[in-house]
């Protein structure tokens, strides 16, 4: 379980999150939307350990884990797949899955990991020894996933997982999200303008606003309080 207090990240003299308090919960999925610039990256990098804060605090399972570096947070469990499609290019899809496999405390053993991968995304199988730069956009956002996921984290960040995809991938790739949190019981963190597909999946909403939170609660909460259809008056 993922729990954050009064969290402020700044850049210089810019406040980009003011006083973020909310979480995640074991196998659930939370939805943090906003427009372009709302502070939604800053808020994931802050939990990661990519950004500093300025303030307040982070606890994952009951433990603060605020002062820890990001490469102390991911041997904890703390996974985080950016906004980008970032993967080593030059490498094979498997080499990608192996790198990804090695880097931190693994949980499973890399012939079970990379099978229970290919097993989800068919796809990767049969382009194992291609390297990641030839395959489509669909296809390494695929691949950026299930290096997030291989090693079986217990927090997964993710930034913006349908930018730059076709609806029919967006589908297949929150499909596998939503499975994913249920079957593994993770605590996923997810960032979206897209707000409608993120909201089909997610149990708990954040709006952001220029790095202040404008809703927190519930999905329920959201729609009995008749704002789901009026998220965009709130991102504005």
């Amino acid at each position: 379980m993922l729990e954050i207090t009064d969290l402020s990240v700044s850049y210089g003299a810019i406040k980009a999150v003011k006083n973020f308090s909310g979480g995640a919960k074991d196998g659930l999925i939370t939805a943090i939307l906003g427009a372009n610039g709302a502070g939604k990256s800053s808020l994931l990098r802050a939990i990661s350990g990519l950004n500093l804060i300025t303030s307040g605090s982070i606890k994952l399972d009951g433990t603060d884990i605020t002062r820890l570096g990001a490469h102390e947070r991911s041997r904890l469990g703390i996974a985080h797949a950016m906004e980008g499609r970032r993967l080593f290019r030059h490498l094979t899809v498997e080499e990608n899955l192996r790198l990804a496999w090695r880097f931190g405390t693994r949980r499973v053993l890399l012939k079970p990991a990379l099978d229970d991968v290919y097993a989800r995304f068919p796809i990767l199988a049969e382009k194992a020894k291609i390297h990641a730069g030839l395959l489509s956009g669909g296809q390494q956002q695929m691949m950026i996933l299930s290096c997030a996921t291989i090693r079986s984290p217990s927090v997964l960040l993710l930034d913006e997982p349908s930018l730059g995809l076709a609806p029919l991938i967006t589908t297949q790739i929150y499909q596998f999200i939503s499975d994913f949190a249920k079957s593994s019981n993770v605590a996923i963190m997810l960032s979206e303008q897209m707000a409608a597909i993120a909201l089909k999946v997610s149990t708990d909403v954040c709006v952001l606003r220029q790095g202040a939170s404008v809703f927190s609660g519930s999905k329920q909460s959201l729609i009995e309080q008749g704002r789901a259809g009026n998220l965009s008056s709130m991102y504005l």
